[in-house]
């Protein structure tokens, strides 16, 4: 579980990367509220609006520095959401012996280093989201924040 802490951040970071409409990020884990923090890429400085979903929820541990007891997040529909990951032709191979959230959260190391398969990862997730739990406006800035109160993943659309 250690490693899996690590590498959920590595997905986190090139889902950001690649800056298409979506991208998965992690929220800043602590015992209070976190900040996500969006950094848009060079000339991409429209004004939009942001909505955080959590697909993840679980425990912060500051001594491992990981998220503990991983559940689905709020508002996700869970196995429709792990069907659809196993049914992608271009993920599903990854999620092959997922069976719930935590599993599905382990799989997902396995995609941080291909952009097309993150690409795909986001689109699935995607049509899994329902509420929408926080969002803000981007202002044409460089970087903006979301604010949520819950430790997890977070999806950034």
């Amino acid at each position: 579980m250690k490693h899996l802490g690590k590498m959920l951040t590595g997905i986190v970071a090139v889902l950001a990367s690649v800056a298409m409409a979506f991208a998965l990020a992690p929220a800043a884990l602590a015992a209070t509220s976190h900040t996500i923090t969006i950094n848009e890429p060079d000339g991409q400085q429209a004004s939009h609006t942001y909505e955080a979903y959590q697909v993840f929820k679980g425990t912060y541990d500051s001594n491992s520095k990981q998220l503990t007891g991983i559940t689905w997040g709020f508002g996700v529909d869970g196995d429709a959401l792990l069907t659809d990951l196993k049914a992608d032709s271009t993920i599903g191979k990854y999620f092959s012996k997922a069976t719930d959230a935590p599993t599905a959260a382990a799989a997902m190391a396995d995609i941080k280093s291909r952009s097309a398969d993150a690409e795909a990862l986001a689109k699935v997730v995607a049509k899994h989201l329902t509420t929408t739990k926080y969002s803000t406006v981007e202002n044409g800035q460089k970087t903006d924040k979301i604010t949520v109160d819950a430790d997890g993943y977070y999806f950034i659309k």
